[in-house]
């Protein structure tokens, strides 16, 4: 598979960790601890020479889904070289418009290709998403793929 990687747009966004003002509150009452990060602005990704992936203002993602134990290894989930890779694969997954196999790929590629990370690193994020991503593929309703699919959309030859 040939890719064809580029960004146009800037990531800005904002974490979304407490339900409620954080004004002294007790972390019990917190209701989002898995540090969500919500899409300020539109961006798009030229994930090959036909496909483009736009993504919506309001678009929710969690960074890279690296396991605690591997971050001395791999590193932070929310690093920079990561973030724009683990929300192209974030959006593949929640709007399902391709195959799980070639999100998977994309992502592999664009880590490698546009985020400059070595193909060591690479490869194990990829064999991570490949051993471990079918339950956050399957898990998605068809609702919810409706809903994200309001905030996304890929134009060009659907694979």
């Amino acid at each position: 598979m040939s890719s064809f990687f580029s960004v146009k747009g800037n990531l800005r966004t904002k974490f979304l960790i407490c339900s409620v003002p954080c004004n002294g509150c007790k972390l019990e009452i917190c209701q989002n601890k898995q540090n969500i990060i919500e899409l300020s602005e539109e961006i798009t990704f030229s994930i090959s020479k036909e496909q483009k992936l736009k993504i919506n203002p309001g678009f929710q993602f969690d960074g890279a889904s690296i396991p605690k134990i591997c971050w001395t290894s791999i590193g932070h989930p929310l690093e920079h070289r990561f973030i724009f890779a683990a929300l192209l694969h974030d959006a593949l997954y929640a709007a399902q418009y391709l195959k799980r196999e070639i999100a998977d790929r994309y992502f592999y590629d664009f880590l490698k290709d546009f985020s400059g990370i070595g193909s060591y690193t690479a490869g194990k994020m990829y064999l991570g998403v490949r051993l471990f991503g079918g339950s956050a593929w399957n898990e998605k309703s068809e609702s919810q793929i409706a809903e994200a699919r309001k905030l996304i959309t890929l134009t060009g030859e659907i694979k």
